[in-house]
């Protein structure tokens, strides 16, 4: 079922502007070739078309194009799932279920990941089939195997780097060691927060060796190093261009926010029925909010139990293990929230590493709870724990199921409105949409036009200081989300009355008239 629900209603969702800016690296494009075009543009009327030209492949853009773009512009990710989506859409075609269907086809590859995973550290079959299904039917795990982004795949890269390196310390030979480095390499250009795993991995390693520098230590060193040479070339665009990476992360919020966005976070692993926004409660009913407030507490106690069960009844080289990949990726994010301010560590797609160990740990959990065969353990627990391991998966199976057949979900709220949106737009016969398209918005009239039917028509603005004269000849003319100052100079400028048509939680929709 995990398998069949990656693949259901691909093109459902909304195309969200993340998705858009990735495709738009993706096939070569740069923000300054798009603000020239829109600047070129500037007061006349184009088709949806010609906006998607900056969506779609070009013969003229290669994979050199796709590795600048990124060094320049976007150096915080590098080019490998952007060259794989590219030549993936070349291959099979160009839409949005082909675009999403490389990050759903690159997910089934961490089912294999993380039995083998299961089998280096635990030695336990059963303990892999656990995780492959926790995995597989978790509402997580789904909302980024469904998404033009690169998150899936760091999820496969952590799980084959974290067997490989079990492996390697096991076998100790530099074949071994070797196929760890070409690993790392992989996931720093998948995601460079790679980083913190490698670190963690040489915690580990230390520790267990008792910080003596023996082969395995000298081979891990080596290893480590070896990737950070390969991941060099990039790591320097890295650095030369950080002033360009966005600093939206460091927006404060009272620590009452932040304890609730880390409850939550922990959650969303396991059931997941926030369908419009991560930090809203998801129920209205009185029902609803007593229920949400008891799935909270209950999933808190089998967290907090699971970790206390690994630490107490493992050795010191698998609880070592669990506890380092659940808290390594966490405490560089949390830390600097806790003293300088930020929402680093509530961004649930940068805690990957730590959900999987956390996934690791109950079904270790489970696989002891539900076979044991001590003496002292009574038919009545194991029926508990069975109880209990049921109640995970289906909560895990509904949520994947509801996310599925919805339109709309939290990973992609800011572009939740798109849906309505477009919709009383294109209900008029001959409609014109004057928004603009500045690197400010984030795209999201590109991303609201993958809704949009043929006979819209749009007239972008540049600078708002310099608006054009708005065309006539329209049976309906739209501004989405406009600003204060849009708005105040068509009405004063161009003698245009603005009516509210359509607010959402992020976006709203009015109707230009010319004043009588």
């Amino acid at each position: 079922m995990g398998i069949i629900i990656r693949f259901t209603n691909l093109d459902l969702k909304v195309y969200w502007v993340d998705e858009v800016i990735n495709t738009k690296y993706s096939f070569g494009y740069t923000e300054k070739e798009l603000g020239e075009q829109v600047k070129a543009w500037n007061g006349r009327v184009i088709s949806n078309q010609e906006l998607q030209k900056f969506q779609s492949l070009n013969p003229e853009k290669n994979s050199i194009d796709v590795i600048k773009a990124l060094a320049i512009e976007e150096p915080q990710s590098p080019p490998l799932y952007y060259l794989l989506l590219r030549w993936w859409t070349q291959v099979f075609g160009d839409s949005v279920a082909i675009r999403r269907s490389l990050s759903a086809c690159i997910s089934l590859l961490a089912f294999p990941c993380v039995y083998w995973l299961c089998q280096e550290l635990f030695q336990s079959s059963l303990t892999g089939w656990l995780a492959i299904s926790l995995v597989a039917v978790s509402p997580f795990h789904l909302l980024y195997a469904q998404e033009v982004r690169y998150y899936a795949a760091w999820t496969v890269v952590i799980l084959f780097a974290s067997a490989t390196f079990l492996w390697a310390i096991r076998r100790n030979k530099i074949f071994h060691w070797g196929t760890y480095a070409a690993t790392l390499s992989l996931g720093l250009y998948t995601y460079p927060l790679t980083g913190l795993l490698a670190i963690g991995h040489g915690c580990y390693v230390f520790i267990i060796n008792k910080f003596r520098l023996n082969k395995t230590v000298i081979n891990f060193i080596l290893a480590f190093l070896a990737a950070i040479l390969t991941f060099a070339p990039w790591a320097f665009f890295l650095f030369t261009n950080s002033h360009k990476i966005s600093d939206w992360r460091q927006s404060k919020i009272p620590l009452l926010g932040l304890i609730k966005a880390w409850v939550i976070n922990l959650q969303i692993i396991f059931w997941d029925f926030h369908k419009n926004s991560l930090w809203e409660f998801p129920f209205e009913q009185p029902i609803g909010i007593v229920i949400y407030y008891l799935l909270t507490l209950l999933t808190s106690i089998l967290l907090g139990y699971t970790i206390y069960f690994i630490c107490r009844y493992t050795p010191t080289k698998i609880w070592l293990f669990i506890v380092i990949m659940i808290l390594l990726p966490w405490l560089p994010l949390i830390i600097p929230d806790l003293i300088k301010g930020g929402i680093r560590s509530t961004v649930p797609r940068y805690l990957i590493p730590s959900y999987l160990g956390i996934q690791l740990s109950v079904a270790y959990l489970f696989t002891r709870k539900i076979s044991s065969v001590s003496a002292n353990y009574k038919i009545w627990q194991r029926r508990l724990w069975l109880f209990i391991v049921c109640l995970v998966f289906s909560m895990g199976v509904v949520s994947s199921l509801t996310i599925s057949q919805s339109k709309i979900w939290w990973n992609k709220g800011k572009n939740n409105d798109n849906y309505p949106i477009a919709k009383i737009i294109n209900r008029s016969t001959s409609p014109l949409i004057i928004d603009k398209l500045t690197e400010d918005d984030g795209r999201s009239i590109m991303s609201l036009s993958y809704l949009l039917e043929p006979k819209v028509k749009l007239q972008l603005v540049y600078d708002e200081s310099n608006i054009p004269k708005v065309a006539q000849g329209f049976s309906d003319m739209f501004l989405v989300n406009p600003s204060d100052e849009l708005k105040e100079k068509l009405e004063k400028e161009q003698n245009f009355n603005i009516e509210l048509v359509y607010q959402g939680k992020r976006r709203s929709l009015c109707k230009l008239k010319k004043a009588q």
